[in-house]
């Protein structure tokens, strides 16, 4: 793909447009999905989508320091509140006419305890503290029953901004170890000559364990943890990328050890946990290729991937729900525009432009 500065005119000095977000919201929760750019309310409400949404106004919050954040946060709180189960798991659907369906999902808790950790840690007002605090007091024990790594990765980073914050105590730092140690024993189980994973495929979501290794050695300060998260990380980026631009692991079939690699569908996720991998690894490293590697995995939103198309809409502030061989999906969920929003907030926080700038520098957007 012919080089050229794809975040041309992307102002991080400035919030993101939330408005497709706020389209999606009601006083219930964020719903899932969008027929084109139009909420479908019969696909009701997804945990995950809520947990993630929290985590983006939190830390939009925290650099832009605008109250709707704040309001729009007390939703989402109380979404995953009213989710807690007798079971102290959480209920992962809930239809538009507020029926919960009795289904748990161990990634969407991990992402749970991911949002109220960075909730905790923020401390963005008193009654979102406590109420997050309350809640993560409520259900941390349920950590010890997963088996899921994707669970194990977003529960690290939530441990780790407890622990950014001094909030935690013994039973953060031994969950921290002991999750961290199930990824390495994942790792060095699957791992082989040419591949260095912690599976046998590679999936969803995938960047989000090394990056959970690397918020984890900046506070065990154990090597073999970097050791791991760096390697990972490296086979990944090799193993996602086309001629050097980004390209996701596809959805249709995936990629397993030996067999061919799934172009389509790619989903808006994985561009973002690349975006949250890659500076986790350049905050603890400081090799400017990794924030490199950040800002080229953003530019996907923006028409650097593939098919050469932008999946971020900016007439709505939505995002298409990926790209798939005909283009991209037309449709605006709740997942692709949070992850655009998340990855936004990061990379703005990481650049340290300083806010009194008008734009971005031509060098520091240039790929």
């Amino acid at each position: 793909m012919k080089k050229r500065n794809f975040l041309y005119g992307v102002d991080f000095s400035k919030p993101p447009k939330i408005d497709f977000l706020k389209r999606l919201t009601t006083p219930t929760g964020i719903m899932q999905h969008a027929k084109f750019g139009v909420p479908e309310r019969s696909w009701g409400y997804a945990l995950d989508d809520n947990a993630r949404a929290l985590i983006f106004v939190v830390e939009a919050f925290k650099l832009y320091r605008k109250k709707e954040y704040l309001d729009l946060a007390v939703v989402y709180l109380s979404y995953l509140t009213h989710s807690k189960r007798q079971d102290r798991f959480f209920n992962n659907f809930q239809s538009f006419d507020h029926k919960f369906k009795t289904v748990i999902s161990e990634d969407a808790f991990g992402e749970c305890i991911w949002a109220l950790g960075v909730t905790m840690a923020a401390k963005p007002r008193s009654d979102l503290t406590l109420a997050a605090g309350s809640l993560y007091n409520e259900v941390k024990e349920n950590i010890f029953k997963l088996t899921s790594p994707r669970a194990k990765a977003y529960i690290i980073i939530g441990l780790c901004a407890i622990l950014n914050s001094s909030q935690g105590g013994d039973f953060e730092v031994e969950t921290l170890k002991k999750l961290t140690k199930d990824l390495l024993v994942l790792y060095k189980k699957n791992q082989s000559s040419g591949w260095n994973w912690f599976e046998k495929y590679l999936v969803y979501a995938n960047h989000i364990l090394p990056a959970s290794l690397f918020f984890a050695y900046k506070h065990l300060k154990d090597k073999a943890i970097l050791e791991v998260a760096s390697s990972s990380l490296k086979f990944l980026e090799e193993q996602t990328n086309k001629e050097g631009t980004p390209c996701p692991i596809g959805s249709f079939g995936w990629f397993k050890k030996g067999e061919e690699k799934a172009i389509y569908d790619q989903q808006a996720m994985d561009p973002t946990y690349a975006v949250l991998a890659n500076l986790a690894s350049f905050s603890v490293v400081r090799g400017r290729k990794y924030l490199t590697a950040a800002k080229k995995w953003f530019s996907w939103f923006h028409g650097f991937n593939i098919k050469g198309i932008k999946v971020y809409d900016k007439n709505t502030s939505g995002c298409y729900d990926g790209i798939n061989e005909a283009g991209v999906n037309l449709n605006q969920g709740a997942e692709s525009t949070i992850c655009y929003l998340l990855a936004y907030v990061n990379l703005a926080r990481h650049i340290k432009i300083g806010f009194n700038k008008t734009k971005l520098s031509e060098k520091l957007l240039a790929l």
